[in-house]
């Protein structure tokens, strides 16, 4: 069963973009996306390197973030269905927010991607 779920992460990406018609997307829609894409990257990358000083996924099942194939699958199928939103968005006349959505997350990756790097693996527990 958790074989299936793997393969589904996996091949999620390619049968949903397959399923989209061609349209024209504006280049800042296309340089928000690859900032979006960057900021996944590196949320694998700076996790990775967390976890390798004794840090712990805080937010992701650790069947996910203990396997970096998985991670990356993961990774690959939240940006599929970010961009399929975004374009349904775009569609519907909707570009202002269709632009958000890259946007918000490139946002909150980022300050995950900041706070992995600069973790040290230590994290303080409050004392009541």
């Amino acid at each position: 069963m958790k074989t299936l779920g793997l393969v589904f992460l996996a091949l999620a990406p390619a049968f949903s973009a397959a399923q989209l018609p061609e349209a024209p997307t504006p280049r800042l829609d296309l340089a928000l996306y690859g900032i979006d894409a960057t900021s996944r990257v590196l949320d694998v990358v700076s996790s990775n390197q967390a976890f390798g000083r004794g840090a712990h996924e805080a937010v992701l099942p650790h069947w996910i973030a203990d396997n970096t194939g998985t991670f990356v699958a993961f990774e690959a199928s939240v940006l599929t269905v970010e961009y399929i939103g975004a374009y349904e968005l775009r569609r519907h006349g909707h570009p202002k927010l269709a632009r958000l959505v890259p946007i918000i997350d490139a946002a909150g990756c980022f300050a995950m991607d900041i706070h992995n790097f600069r973790s040290t693996g230590y994290t303080p527990v409050a004392k009541p």
